[in-house]
């Protein structure tokens, strides 16, 4: 493009100054395997491609002499149905929050053209401007998402209830290979969405299993931490989880309760299944994202001993159907 700023789609050998842009939103320490990390993804992953875009100011206003530099960077994460995710733009200083909305614009434009339906982005609370890029990039907003997390002791019985069907408790039925178990846990998903305060919006845009194709391709996916739940013989509800063993911790993906059984302590037995595992794997927090206006689950949370330590705001475009 002509201009002073050019946007492009950066190939993995010649990531190494959009990345060191990235990864300045994390702690020095934390940086190296997090590089290592994304270029591993750019490098092999085919299953959910991963996209890293940069803008170059071509035309540095520090001297003709200048080199041009990258100013703003970000990723974009194409999952299965339809749907695009990613991170605001991470710019150089204040200067350069035009640079960011530019990259935006061209986000747009690039998921539109390839038929998508949508286009999802995070903005982080403690990061410069990037709600400011966003709504100026026309861009909706759509929620908030508390990240909580729990800290898990040595050891934790494992729940009374957490036994066989006949006995009137819980059953936690882990995922098999089996595509009949596959189906039965998109079936129950999808119940789980009916009258849910998690991100209502989004429900409908794609079907419960383009959902977890996307949770499983995501990385940190074991079929044995995946589980329909049974009371007695009903299946009622499901618990996802995600083991993340660098950062020493158990990410409960997704948990949901059939609308009728919501509402009876059932949630709370969930939680206390997740950290009894968090436990058992050696991990010392369990952390979780959930929809700010979900107050039943964030009291849960709270309750079962969970504490906020980030907050996002969730933005999002939902495009017309392609005609292609």
């Amino acid at each position: 493009m002509s201009g002073r700023y050019e946007v492009e789609l950066v190939p993995p050998d010649k990531a190494e100054e959009a990345l060191a842009l990235l990864l300045r939103r994390y702690p020095p320490e934390r940086r190296p395997r997090r590089r290592e990390a994304l270029l591993q993804r750019l490098t092999n992953d085919r299953a959910i491609p991963l996209e890293l875009w940069q803008v170059v100011d071509r035309h540095p206003s520090s001297g003709k002499s200048a080199c041009p530099r990258v100013v703003a960077a970000g990723l974009l994460e194409h999952q299965p149905g339809g749907t695009t995710m990613g991170s605001a733009p991470v710019v150089l200083n204040h200067r350069f929050l035009d640079a960011g909305i530019l990259l935006l614009r061209k986000w747009r434009e690039a998921v539109r053209n390839q038929g998508r339906r949508v286009l999802q982005i995070l903005a982080e609370d403690h990061l410069l401007g990037q709600r400011q890029m966003l709504r100026q990039a026309g861009i909706p907003r759509l929620t908030s998402l508390l990240y909580m997390c729990c800290e898990v002791g040595e050891s934790l019985e494992e729940p009374p209830w957490d036994g066989s069907p006949a006995k009137g408790g819980l059953f936690f039925e882990p995922l098999s290979d089996s595509p009949t178990t596959w189906s039965r846990l998109a079936a129950v998903v999808e119940k789980t969405y009916i009258g849910s305060l998690d991100c209502p919006e989004v429900s409908g845009l794609r079907t419960a299993e383009e959902t977890l194709t996307a949770y499983r391709l995501a990385g940190a996916w074991r079929a044995d931490l995946w589980f329909i739940v049974r009371l007695q013989d009903q299946e009622i509800g499901c618990l996802l989880l995600g083991d993340r063993p660098t950062e020493n911790c158990i990410e409960l993906v997704y948990m949901g309760l059939l609308p009728e059984y919501r509402g009876h302590g059932l949630g709370s037995r969930l939680v206390d299944k997740a950290k009894s595992i968090t436990v058992q794997l050696g991990r010392s927090r369990l952390v979780a994202a959930v929809d700010i206006r979900n107050w039943p689950a964030i009291r849960v949370y709270e309750q079962a001993g969970f504490y906020s330590v980030a907050r996002a705001d969730v933005f999002q475009e939902i495009f017309p159907p392609s005609n292609k």
